[in-house]
This record gives structure tokens, sequence and C-alpha cells, in this order.
């Protein structure tokens, strides 16, 4: 699997049922798709413009072109569902997303009713010493490119720090600090004994928006590691907050190869400034931006092909 993986490229170009009976049979087997409200831009059809675009990235008569029309991963979808930081301190505590509680059980709605191999949490986990903090600024060195030196230094306010590495940091609230009840996930989130949880934010020297990555890739946490042991293609990012973590995550994810999609109902952001920011960033990487009542659909429509491909 890379950034140009087989199972986003090999597709075929169009799903042509001829008959009633045909389409019946493909139902009763992997259940009914149903057509998208939104008639300017339905999901499933928008789906199929890009994967026909994608299509065009891979030279087939090259060798990595061969090697990935011929990969398992070409014909295959697994679905992994990843919940970002639905944790106490974002959800009425010291750096509480406005209305984030209502992701909650919209998440727990989308693993109720759909098919996923892989469900992660990802847990902000910071010790009490982390550079994020605007209560730790005195302990960090500015780089002097920063336009806000130490003493001028508020909350919230976007910083430069030496390092090394030389990193643009935003002076946060202390928050998700370990062992503390902040950095508990939410009482009312769904959590089976399967999940896989995944700690970021553990090295107080960089902060850690996605759960791939810190902020600047000196690290990676194991979330990549467990999504390719399960063979997963298809990522769904979810949880708080989506200008922050859980946008970071969808990048990530994105880049490391995962067809990805952000679902818009299941996260809540911090500003309208910077959610603005992070979905041109979100649409410049390719990243798919859904609500949850697409997620049905849109598994529904990989089965479907699925079915079709393998001579039902």
């Amino acid at each position: 699997r890379t950034s140009t993986s087989p199972d986003e490229n090999d597709q075929p170009k169009k799903l042509k049922l001829d008959n009633s009976s045909e389409e019946n049979k493909i139902e009763k087997a992997v259940g009914p798709i149903a057509q998208d409200p939104n008639e300017d831009e339905p999901i499933l059809e928008r789906i199929k413009e890009e994967e026909e675009e994608e299509e065009h990235l891979i030279d087939e008569e090259s060798e990595e072109g061969k090697k990935a029309m011929s990969s398992p991963f070409a014909r295959r979808h697994a679905f992994a569902l990843i919940i970002v930081d639905v944790q106490n301190d974002f959800i009425g505590g010291s750096l509480a997303v406005k209305d984030g509680e209502e992701v909650v059980q919209v998440i727990n709605k989308i693993r109720k009713d759909n098919p996923f191999d892989v469900v992660a949490l990802t847990q902000d986990y910071h010790p009490s010493n982390h550079c994020s903090f605007h209560s730790n600024k005195a302990h960090q060195e500015f780089h002097e490119d920063s336009n806000i030196k130490p003493d001028e230094a508020k909350m919230f306010d976007e910083v430069v720090f030496k390092g090394p590495p030389k990193t643009n940091q935003v002076l946060w609230p202390d928050h998700c600090v370990q062992g503390t009840f902040g950095t508990e996930f939410h009482k009312d989130l769904v959590i089976l004994d399967s999940d896989k949880i995944v700690r970021k934010g553990t090295d107080p020297r960089i902060d850690s928006y996605s759960g791939f990555f810190d902020n600047a890739k000196l690290s990676k946490t194991d979330l990549d590691d467990l999504l390719c042991e399960k063979k997963i293609t298809d990522v769904f990012v979810t949880g708080l907050a989506m200008d922050f973590c859980v946008g970071s995550t969808a990048l990530h994810s994105k880049e490391l190869g995962y067809r990805t999609y952000l679902i818009t109902d299941a996260t809540k952001s911090v500003a309208k400034e910077s959610e603005k920011d992070m979905f041109e960033r979100l649409k410049k990487s390719n990243v798919r931006v859904i609500s949850s009542k697409d997620l049905p659909k849109i598994i529904a429509y990989y089965k479907r092909r699925l079915f079709i491909e393998n001579g039902r």
C-alpha cells in the first residue's frame, strides 16, 4: 500500500445492471443502495468520478502499475473507524469544543449501524510539562522569528519555538494531562474490548494533533501499523476537534495511502476560521468529506461492486 495504492486505482469503469432480476439478486446479497438526497452532488456519483480520475495516475505498462493492478488489495475493501480524542477535557473541560458532546451519540450510531473491521480511538495523553501548555511557556525557548515574545504570549496565541525542530505552536490551556479526569473518554462513548486505543502527545517537546504522527513527524504512533496489520483500505475519521486533531488525522491517513473520509456530523471545530482552512486542506488532499447518512451507501457500494466482480 502506497500513496497511489492499487485499491484506489484499479477500479472498473462502469457498473451496468441491465435487468431487474440481476439487480434483485445483488440487493439480496449486499443490500440496496439508496440515492443521495443531494441531487446537486450525489455521493456515489462523486466517488465514481474521483476513482475514474485516480485510475489515470497508474501506468498499467510500468512495473509499478502491473504490481498495483495484480495486488489483492485492488479488489477488496476493509473499513476502519477512527474516533479522535472524544475526551472529557474537550467536552465541557478545560479545552471544551462548543457542542462537542453532540458527536458522541452520532459516533455511537455510526459504529452500531455499519460494519467496521477495526475501531480505533486516539487519546491525547500529555505529561504535565508539555510544551503546548500556556502554563509552561516560560520553560520554552522562543525562536527569533516568533512575532509574539514570551512575556506577551497569551492563551491561544500561535508562537514559534526554537526547538529543534523549529515549530509553530498554539498555546493551549492545560488539557488531557496523564492521570486526570480530563484525559478519560466521555462516559457515554461506546467502547468495546475489541477497540484499539492509540495514545498521542506523550512527548513533552512536541505537540501531536494527528493520530499517526507528531506535528514535526519526529515519531509515529502505532496506528498505521495497526491498520496495515488488519489490511485496512478505507478509513472513516470522526471526533474532536475537526480543525486540528481530526483534520490532521484525516490528512495523514490519506498521505499514507488509505482511502479517507471525514464525517462532518461526527465532528466539531474549535473556530470557524481554522475550520475553513482545514476544509480547504482536506479538499486539496482529496479527502472525501461526507455525512454519516452517506456511510452505509458507500460501504454497500463497494460490497456490491466486489459481488459483481467476483461473479456473484
